[in-house]
């Protein structure tokens, strides 16, 4: 039986993770209001497939990691892009797409933990000399 409160929580932790309010995800999914999407976190109110559907679109999970909250191991990941990349039914433009969606990401979220570490440490000059060093760093269209 799926618990409510676990995967409110889940959703409320990734919707935090991704930089939405309630009311942002709300309108997004078109499922209601904030008072809704709250009720959903705190595992007060059930969710429709459907809903657990343009939750997951949304959050870039699949159902059963919203569900199971099951963690992939980095040799999980390697299989799958593997597998991904070396498809040559996918176009390899979609491909080189996907793989720039993926680099921009992670650097994007390399940024963000740098942000939050100079919040804590109240480190702006750092932070900022770090952020622009990243973005040169991570400057996709210059390897793609």
């Amino acid at each position: 039986m799926l618990d409510d409160r676990k995967i409110g929580n889940r959703i409320q932790h990734l919707r935090k993770m991704r930089g939405f309010t309630q009311e942002e995800i709300a309108n997004k999914l078109n499922i209601g209001d904030r008072v809704k999407i709250s009720r959903i976190e705190t595992g007060k109110q059930s969710m429709t497939a459907n809903e657990m559907i343009k939750f997951c679109e949304l959050l870039g999970i699949s159902l059963d990691n919203l569900i199971s909250n099951k963690k992939l191991l980095s040799e999980d990941f390697m299989g799958i892009a593997e597998r991904y990349t070396s498809n040559n039914l996918i176009p390899i433009v979609e491909r080189k797409d996907v793989i720039k969606k993926l680099y921009t990401d992670l650097a994007s979220q390399e940024l963000k933990e740098i942000d939050m570490y100079s919040e804590m440490n109240k480190t702006e000059k750092i932070s900022h000399k770090c952020s622009e060093f990243n973005i040169e760093k991570y400057d996709v269209d210059d390897i793609m």
